[in-house]
């Protein structure tokens, strides 16, 4: 196999003769110069970091694969990204301070291990592969995006989806959540259906419309349902809950079913949820420390 390193503009280039281009970047990608250097890459061995860059798109026309993490921040000029080949992200898609993106298109990606966007408050548009599989932790935050579905993943670290202003819909078949389950200061009518979930470390769920926690009958820590609009809470499954469970301030709340719930190794409050009357949801509760 030949191997050509090249050094260009801070570059480290592998080209690999017989298969494809293979890049390994050695600093962040802060000029159009820089861009173009890159540009006939396939595969890029490291983090991809693109930051202070004034251009309005960034697409990546030849790029296949990226054994690393695609970091692109902090560029206030940038309003589409686009990659309509690129498969695989060994890491994490990471999108920070983009103040004018509006769209980002990778339709041929299947693989990534994390998504951590946050303050790209004009983002409403996202062409993924509807196959995406691999995802561990997905943190998205403050854009404007309307649903958010998908992702082929039975278990998570992290599914943190908080002050998305236009949200109205988010659906997952997830399964497990091993850390934090926060969903927070979405629009108002925000619909969250996770039905498969049955196990989650922490949740935390605020300003949520119609929720959908089915199947869920653990919690290992705290569970928190603060100031919502639904009027039933519905747990029918849940046996657990390691930590405090408080349900607090939801306004429009009547019914609570949490029949089966017979463990609480945490405190219990139930306050503010002026429709509820009577607490006589709780028959089979026999431990709270």
């Amino acid at each position: 196999m030949l191997l050509i390193n090249i050094f260009f503009l801070g570059l480290a280039i592998a080209v690999n003769a017989t298969q494809y281009f293979e890049c390994q970047i050695e600093d962040p990608i802060q000029s159009i110069e820089s861009f173009y250097a890159i540009s006939h890459c396939e595969s890029i061995k490291g983090n991809l970091v693109i930051e202070d860059l004034d251009v309005p798109i960034i697409e990546f026309k030849r790029l296949r694969e990226i054994n690393g993490d695609l970091i692109i921040r902090n560029s206030p000029e940038l309003v589409r990204v686009e990659s309509p080949i690129l498969g695989k992200i060994s890491g994490s898609l990471k999108m920070n301070e983009l103040t004018s993106l509006s769209l980002i298109s990778f339709p041929s990606l299947k693989s990534v291990t994390g998504l951590d966007w946050r303050v790209i408050p004009l983002l409403s548009n996202v062409r993924f592969s509807s196959e995406i599989s691999d995802v561990q932790d997905i943190i998205i935050s403050d854009t404007s995006l309307t649903g958010f579905s998908g992702f082929r993943a039975e278990q998570l670290q992290t599914l943190d989806i908080n002050n998305n202003r236009f949200l109205e819909v988010l659906n997952s078949n997830v399964e497990n959540i091993n850390g934090m389950l926060h969903i927070a200061s979405n629009a108002k009518s925000l619909k969250l259906n996770i039905p498969k979930l049955r196990s989650v470390n922490n949740v935390s769920i605020n300003d949520v419309e119609e929720l959908d926690l089915s199947a869920l009958t653990e919690v290992k820590e705290s569970m928190s349902i603060y100031n919502n609009n639904f009027e039933e809470l519905k747990l029918p499954n849940l046996e657990r809950v390691g930590g405090t469970l408080s349900i607090t301030k939801n306004s429009q709340l009547s019914t609570i079913e949490l029949d089966n719930l017979e463990e609480i190794n945490g405190g219990l409050m139930i306050i503010n949820n002026t429709q509820i009357q009577k607490i006589e949801f709780l028959a089979n509760l026999t431990k709270i420390d």
